[in-house]
């Protein structure tokens, strides 16, 4: 009987080991996407988990030399929306351990949001349903998508503050002179895909490595 009562003991043990260390794991993955403060500037930035993946909660506002602005270079712009960058800038604006996303990782948030695979590889606005307005602030997603403009290249160069939101991806689009964007609308539910030219001013959501 002792030997059964030790072996029961060993048994116990080993299991409540095996427990402990799963749950550790888990709390260990889930603070991976915890409140982040940008070392290069000191700039702090919610983070929200959406499936598997981490994304910054707000757009980014860290200053690219020639490559990113103010939207119509007012400094509260950047302060309430992040900065415009254009696709050189936005490739190198992320800070370490976060990343420009791709154009599959954003297609891989969108299905998580709902969005069919059929419809992601769609370009333009027929894409989805009400993609856009989770991802939207006050959203369900807690993605907050600012609706910050974006900045061309023409005699008036800032529009659609609070209207339009734009976002680059890292993939190259049909031409090499093109990337891959989102595009969200205060007056579309939807997510519009595409390429725009390099040279055009977008906002940046970093993701984590």
């Amino acid at each position: 009987m002792k030997k059964i009562f030790t072996f029961s003991i060993l048994i116990l043990t080993a299991v409540s080991i095996v427990i402990s260390s799963c749950k550790k794991k888990d709390e260990e993955e889930e603070d991976t996407c915890v409140s982040f403060t940008d070392s290069r500037d000191s700039q702090s930035y919610s983070v929200v988990k959406l499936g598997e993946q981490c994304w910054m909660g707000k757009n980014l506002n860290y200053e690219v030399a020639q490559n990113s602005w103010c939207y119509n270079n007012t400094v509260s712009n950047c302060t309430n929306y992040g900065r415009l960058y254009n696709f050189t800038g936005a490739s190198s604006a992320c800070p370490a351990g976060w990343h420009l996303p791709t154009d599959a990782e954003w297609k891989t948030l969108e299905m998580f949001l709902g969005m069919s695979q059929t419809d992601a590889n769609l370009d333009g606005w027929e894409r989805g349903s009400d993609q856009g307005t989770k991802l939207k602030v006050n959203g369900s997603s807690g993605f907050n998508a600012l609706m910050g403009g974006l900045r061309n290249t023409t005699a008036s160069p800032f529009i659609d503050l609070s209207t339009g939101g734009y976002f680059w991806t890292s993939t190259i689009g049909n031409l090499s002179t093109k990337a891959y964007r989102r595009a969200l609308s205060s007056t579309d539910a939807r997510v519009f895909r595409g390429d725009m030219h390099k040279d055009n001013g977008f906002s940046v959501r970093c993701l984590k490595d």
